[in-house]
């Protein structure tokens, strides 16, 4: 593609351009070097908007040199362009999009392979978009485009809590290993869960685009409300601020007594589910303690930075296995040895000697050294090992070990 002023101007203003005779994307990087360029990650997502003159159907792009620094960018597609419209739908219909990062130096090409869920979403979008602008006396492209830039934070897009290839992988890997599994239980398993979601199904056949911008705004409204309070720091100032803007708005008083009465109602709930949840945690050995602590700890791990990968979401519901132990099949296994040395190792320690002497991690792990697996198989390894010896000692009643070696960093 001749770069040209236009060229530029379209990347100075979206930060890409997009070729469709080339069927190719071109994202300005100019500031990043050669190894950052063939190394960064790239993240897709479709956006369809409606605005008040016309429609808006664009596709987003983060590239990320670093965690802490992505670039973002976007390109609004103009779906009275019959050539624009052919890109989009054959984007989807390939799976792929082609990129070329220009580099202040080189130019740089990349590949990036799209997940079924985002060729759906750019087919769907790209079909609502044109059906709304036949109807439309005179699609007004250029405003549309200047409502998206005034109103929409690109960031937004993008907020998830694992990345998408390491989703990919922890799907394909939970596959992998239950085509090992016995036939038996594969089929108790898929049993049990198809049976949950039929529950859900019943209620909600799936989720649909209504239900997920609802989900999405009780998200905003939790976390708004989050921003509050720290602006405050108690509920008390935090109630004031609420009540000046309600007797300001509200005219009808009637509106203001009738929700008095809900403050009761509230407070009945709340005193029913406090009497059921330590009822819960005293019947089945604090599971719900110990499942909210190791999914808070998964969770805290990928916002920090780490890969989701299988055994860390298998030790989220390692703490649930209490609940089936009155069940036949393998029994749970024994940490009682690795509970013994943790008063005296730090888990990375435990580790090392249970790989060492354990014959099933031996088998698991073709009879490797600690040393010699990758960062991620050992914090996967220690991540096993800590919640199996958590989920032991609160089983069988035991106080974990709380040597100052517990905090050393391993």
């Amino acid at each position: 593609m001749e770069i040209t002023a236009q060229v530029e101007e379209d990347l100075k203003r979206f930060g890409c351009k997009i070729d469709c005779v080339e069927k190719r994307v071109y994202v300005s990087l100019r500031d990043l070097d050669p190894d950052s360029l063939l190394k960064a990650t790239i993240l897709v997502r479709p956006a369809y908007t409606k605005w008040s003159k016309a429609p808006l159907f664009c596709l987003a792009f983060e590239i990320s040199a670093t965690r802490t620094l992505p670039r973002y960018s976007y390109y609004p597609f103009n779906l009275a362009d019959a050539s624009q419209v052919d890109f989009i739908l054959g984007v989807a219909s390939d799976g792929e999009l082609h990129f070329t990062f220009l580099g202040a130096e080189i130019e740089v090409l990349r590949e990036q392979t799209l997940r079924p869920w985002q060729t759906r979403l750019m087919k769907q979008m790209c079909e609502m978009g044109t059906s709304s602008i036949r109807g439309m006396e005179g699609y007004e492209f250029s405003t549309a485009v200047k409502e998206f830039e005034a109103t929409f934070r690109l960031p937004q897009l993008f907020e998830r809590v694992a990345q998408d290839e390491h989703i990919a992988r922890v799907i394909d890997a939970a596959k992998a290993e239950a085509a090992g599994s016995p036939v038996e239980r594969l089929a108790l398993a898929q049993q049990m869960c198809h049976s949950f979601a039929e529950i859900i199904k019943a209620r909600s056949a799936s989720l649909t685009d209504e239900e997920i911008r609802l989900l999405y705004t009780l998200r905003a409204f939790l976390m708004l409300f989050v921003e509050f309070y720290r602006e405050f720091g108690n509920y008390d100032d935090l109630a004031e601020f609420v009540a000046n803007i309600l007797c300001t708005r509200t005219q009808d008083e009637a509106v203001l007594k009738t929700a008095i009465e809900w403050c009761s109602q509230l407070d009945a709930g709340l005193r029913w589910l406090e009497q059921v949840i330590p009822a819960f945690e005293a019947n089945r050995d604090g599971v719900r303690t110990g499942f909210l602590d190791s999914l808070g700890k998964t969770l805290g791990d990928v916002a920090r930075g780490r890969e989701l990968t299988l055994p860390m979401l298998l030790g989220i519901f390692t703490p649930l296995q209490p609940l089936l132990s009155s069940r036949p099949g393998r029994p749970t296994k024994d940490y009682s040895r690795e509970f013994e040395w943790k008063f005296t190792m730090s888990w990375t320690e435990v580790a090392q000697k249970s790989l060492r002497e354990n014959p099933d991690f031996r088998e698991e792990f073709a009879g490797r050294e600690f040393d010699s697996l990758d960062f991620e198989q050992r914090e996967a390894l220690k991540g096993r090992i800590r919640e199996g010896v958590k989920s032991w000692a609160r089983k069988n009643g035991r106080q974990m070990p709380s040597s100052s070696r517990d905090y050393l960093p391993d």
